[in-house]
């Protein structure tokens, strides 16, 4: 994938290829757009992941403070809960909702296509490996951000250095920044994805159980009736959990990572086999066949979230049905 955190596995191999009396002019270009576009998503992704904390706290606290409400009788924890509630929906609608989510992609998408064009030039992959290769990677990157310019702020930099190389890459310089690193990205990326579903996992059971413990405590005493409030707020938080593992997708982004690294495993694996004397007729294919794996990862998670923006966005539409009804009337003429 592209990367939604900067990658610091490659500091050391970059600087040795990325001196300023090698730099290349097409590269320099698309590398600095590249930074510009990368920027614009981690700041866009860092926000969307605060303001999915922020509204999981939100909510927990409006469970706890509604039901301390209702055993202690003291209304300004109501209207903690109500408070809370409702700062959850509006940043629920406002800062996380389809549109905040399209303009991320539409960055991160943007970003990584340019870094795909620049490798492929880089590493002296078709369609750049010709003697006007410069000129089309710098009509490849003036097409690329025309095509992604859809309210995106591109003119934010990063504030130190990208890793990443300024030059001409040999094979061997090609296969350790591109291929290596990036699997090195992905598994780890993978671990981590993995972590977290196993943890929030674990507390969804461990709110099971203390759910289904306090419900028999009621149960069996009448004294301990009042814990039957207390049920309700575990079952609310369990829902709370299950909504917000889903919304941060642990599960799926750890799938489709680990499979892209044991892909781009495969095609190291596969050109270790290549001999010396088929080597450069074949590296082209395999410049763009890493490419168009890690491009095959990335298309593949943008679907997978446009299709749950589309499906917000229908349900959104389906819970205002006056609102569509005159949008329908409207687009009829009458």
């Amino acid at each position: 994938m592209s990367t939604l955190e900067p990658t610091t596995a490659n500091a050391p191999v970059a600087a040795s290829v990325s001196g300023d009396e090698d730099r290349d002019s097409a590269l320099a270009e698309a590398w600095e757009a590249y930074s510009r576009w990368d920027a614009a998503a981690i700041a866009r992704k860092r926000r969307l992941d605060l303001s999915r904390i922020v509204i999981f706290v939100l909510l927990v606290a409006a469970a706890l403070t509604g039901v301390l409400a209702s055993q202690l009788t003291l209304t300004w924890f109501a209207g903690i809960a109500a408070a809370c509630s409702a700062a959850a929906a509006l940043l629920g609608r406002e800062a996380v909702g389809p549109a905040v989510e399209r303009l991320w992609l539409t960055a991160r998408a943007a970003a990584e296509t340019l870094k795909s064009e620049a490798f492929k030039y880089a590493a002296g992959a078709s369609p750049y490996d010709s003697d006007d290769g410069g000129q089309r990677l710098l009509t490849a990157v003036s097409a690329i951000q025309a095509d992604y310019i859809s309210g995106v702020n591109s003119n934010v930099r990063h504030d130190s250095e990208r890793a990443i190389p300024r030059s001409i890459l040999d094979r061997p310089g090609y296969i350790r920044l591109r291929l290596e690193d990036q699997t090195s990205w992905y598994e780890g990326k993978a671990s981590f994805y993995n972590k977290r579903a196993w943890h929030w996992r674990l507390v969804s059971l461990l709110l099971g159980l203390v759910g289904t413990a306090l419900s028999g405590i009621a149960a069996a005493e009448k004294e301990l009736t009042y814990l039957g409030a207390w049920v309700g707020v575990i079952g609310t938080l369990g829902g709370i959990v299950v909504a917000h593992v889903a919304g941060s997708r642990f599960s799926y982004l750890a799938q489709i990572y680990e499979l892209t690294a044991r892909r781009l495993r495969h095609l190291r694996a596969e050109w270790n086999l290549v001999s010396e004397d088929q080597s450069t007729t074949k590296w082209s294919d395999f410049v763009l066949e890493c490419e168009n794996t890690i491009s095959a990862e990335r298309d593949q998670w943008m679907k997978e979230w446009q299709r749950q923006i589309a499906a917000v966005t229908a349900s959104q539409t389906e819970n205002r049905p006056g609102e569509t009804k005159s949008r329908q009337v409207g687009s009829n003429g009458t």
